[in-house]
């Protein structure tokens, strides 16, 4: 580290970081052929230690990811020394902080999914991470709000309905109850409807052109 912090230390514990280790509440050793930090730690900010497991579905590969104040830093932790293998570029999130909230003193969590880093915070917008190897991308989660009330007559979910007779409601009812793509997904156009296409918009579509109408909704797209 460029600079120095206090540690409060429980006898007989071990603790570990990516530039020192405290044994038994003994001392403080540095790493071998540590390496000081590209940023300086300011002790009235957040700091905070995590881990991204297999980025970019590279099998074995573990980023450590450390929040210093409004920014991560990363490092492979699989080769020693960690202090010298940050990979950059840094994530600023200051650029998603909520206004009236300061990102720098509030401590993200972190949740590895599929190969994807999701960081969220009180403070800002949830973000996800992406790795391609040699580059971090970011991209803001929107969330959606989904609808759980029918639109339409009960009677007309539980019976497929002729192509002549269906209703915006019905088209509606039937992409909420799962005939649409994955989210994400290159957007597909069927019957005035743009959905994310694959998956169960694409099932609609083969339903209806084999037997014109709407599916009932009783079972998934699946089955």
């Amino acid at each position: 580290m460029s600079s120095s912090r206090d540690f409060n230390i429980v006898a007989d514990t071990y603790f570990s970081t990516f530039y020192c280790s405290i044994i038994g509440g003994v001392g403080l050793n540095f790493e071998n052929s540590y390496a000081l930090s590209s940023f300086n730690l300011d002790e009235d900010k957040v700091f905070s230690v995590g881990q991204w497991d297999d980025p970019g579905g590279i099998a074995g590969l573990t980023l450590m990811v450390v929040q210093a104040g409004g920014t991560l830093h990363f490092y492979n932790s699989g080769i020693a020394p960690y202090s010298a293998q940050e990979i950059t570029p840094t994530v600023n999130l200051s650029l998603y902080q909520i206004a009236g909230k300061d990102v720098s003193m509030t401590q993200v969590q972190l949740a590895s999914i599929a190969s994807i880093l999701v960081v969220a915070s009180e403070a800002m917008n949830t973000i996800y991470l992406t790795y391609d190897g040699a580059n971090i991308t970011v991209s803001e989660i929107e969330f959606r709000v989904r609808d759980f009330d029918w639109l339409s007559d009960v009677c007309d979910l539980i019976e497929k309905i002729p192509n002549t007779d269906i209703t915006n409601a019905r088209k509606y009812d039937a992409l909420n109850a799962g005939w649409v793509g994955n989210s994400g997904t290159t957007l597909d156009t069927f019957s005035g409807i743009t959905a994310p296409g694959g998956g169960g918009f694409q099932a609609l579509q083969t339903y209806n052109s084999s037997r014109n109408a709407w599916p009932p909704l009783t079972h998934p797209c699946v089955s």
